[in-house]
């Protein structure tokens, strides 16, 4: 009888423990992208492929990246996609 509450107890628990990181962090995966980008059609799409392939969230941000670290701060997700059109990126070649 000592066992089966032990175990019932138990399992209380760890749903408690598992329902309070659930509501902690919402997603494992994050797409941080720029409201500009965002508002391209063709980038739209590709967000919007990243959201339902991986359950993500969208962190957007108006001109640096560096605004959005409040927020993925907050959301701590596992994995994070950085998505930038191919003209604003910057290569740094030596």
């Amino acid at each position: 009888m000592k066992q089966i509450v032990v175990h019932v107890l138990f399992l209380l628990l760890f749903a408690m423990v598992e329902s309070v990181f659930a509501a902690n962090n919402t997603s494992d995966y994050a797409v941080v992208v720029s409201k500009k980008t965002l508002a391209d059609e063709d980038w739209k799409k590709v967000t919007d492929v990243l959201v339902k392939k991986h359950h993500a969230t969208v962190v957007t941000f108006e001109a640096d990246v560096n605004e959005t670290l409040p927020e993925l701060r907050r959301q701590f997700p596992r994995y994070v996609c950085f998505g930038k059109r191919q003209a604003s990126l910057v290569v740094l070649v030596n």
